[in-house]
């Protein structure tokens, strides 16, 4: 009897923390969508650009193109075509407007 209450009390965590991991990425990205669009002081603290994978690559990576700026003591990282990245320059500052995670312009 103990034995099966606590098999029962361990589905239900178990599938409460499953729903979490598939829920999370979609909850991010309509908060990401709803959110409101913000406009503010930056620097461009660093350009890089990281190797991720991908399956329709020839030979399975991508390159992403990533920069990151200082807004108020904090660090916003977005990503950016290969266009955008060679425009923008290291200590560079300007106005920062974004929405969520999406970049929309730095002038």
């Amino acid at each position: 009897m103990v034995l099966e209450t606590i098999g029962y009390i361990f589905c239900i965590l178990f599938s409460a923390f499953i729903a979490f991991l598939l829920l999370a990425p979609l909850i991010r990205m309509i908060m990401s969508a709803l959110g409101s669009t913000k406009t503010v002081t930056a620097v461009v603290e660093k350009k890089y650009v990281v190797q991720a994978f991908s399956k329709y690559a020839g030979n399975g990576t991508r390159e992403k193109y990533m920069i990151a700026f200082t807004v108020d003591g904090k660090t916003k990282r977005f990503q950016v075509s290969q266009f955008s990245y060679n425009g923008y320059q290291v200590n560079e500052k300007g106005m920062l407007t974004y929405k969520g995670n999406r970049l929309i312009k730095f002038e």
